[in-house]
């Protein structure tokens, strides 16, 4: 009978054993099913920069089927630059979200540009880093402005119509064929004018190269003179010389 009571206290104290191992085992499990998947490995190789370390993106799951690429919604302005920012670090840093198609700096005035491949990779890349340290200095990330596209819709149907002119007698027509004369006359006049000013700038010319050929000739004629008074000085003194010497 003893044995009996013992073999039960035994069983009893076994079988909670049991049940805390086989718990233990399914909150193990779930743990393992709630841990999040290893991140996928991005398609290029890339990984994230030092500031967002063991961040990767996968490229292919932000390019949709047919959409373009490097296009002007995806052009991203960076301000507030350090002023010995390179071209090349600027790559570094945005290496992360895919291939830069455009980099412009501007070091004077701290600031730069640069084109990413699809849209939603600027998005992303404005939203990590704007606003990050840099050198002392946080970068701003805005989306480049761009010209806006517009369309004219619900234009009224009198558009289609020719154009309208003033009925013949109307208080339009009138006052608009005064101006036409005016206007007319105003361009008649304005080309006369011109026509004269011409002709006076012509003449003016003529007169001048004619002036300015008589003051050659002028200058010629006193230096000949001048040449002639020295031949005839010349010509006394060789005569007195050979006087003298007849003496």
């Amino acid at each position: 009978m003893q044995s009996n009571k013992t073999f039960n206290l035994e069983k009893q104290n076994h079988t909670p054993r049991k049940h805390h191992q086989h718990h233990h085992q399914q909150q193990h499990h779930q743990q393992q099913q709630q841990q999040p998947p290893p991140p996928p490995i991005p398609a290029n190789g890339q990984q994230a920069s030092s500031q967002n370390e063991g961040l990767t993106i996968d490229l292919k799951n932000f390019r949709k089927p047919g959409e373009k690429t490097f296009t002007q919604r995806s052009r991203l302005f960076v301000g507030n630059l350090p002023p010995d920012i390179t071209e090349e670090e600027m790559r570094k840093l945005f290496e992360k979200y895919g291939k830069a198609g455009e980099v412009f700096i501007h070091k004077d005035k701290g600031f730069g540009f640069i084109r990413l491949e699809t849209r939603t990779l600027a998005e992303i890349a404005k939203v990590e880093l704007d606003n990050m340290p840099l050198r002392g200095k946080q970068l701003r990330v805005r989306f480049a402005c761009h010209s806006a596209s517009l369309t004219v819709r619900n234009l009224p149907q009198e558009r289609e119509q020719p154009p309208r002119f003033a009925q013949p007698g109307s208080f339009e027509y009138e006052y608009a064929m005064r101006w036409k004369a005016l206007i007319e006359m105003e361009k008649q006049q304005q080309d006369q004018v011109d026509r004269n000013i011409k002709e006076a700038r012509e003449k003016l010319e003529m007169e001048m190269e004619a002036a300015r050929h008589e003051h050659q000739v002028m200058l010629m004629r006193q230096d000949l003179m001048r040449r002639q008074e020295e031949l005839r000085r010349m010509e006394e003194l060789h005569n007195q010389e050979v006087q003298k010497r007849k003496q």
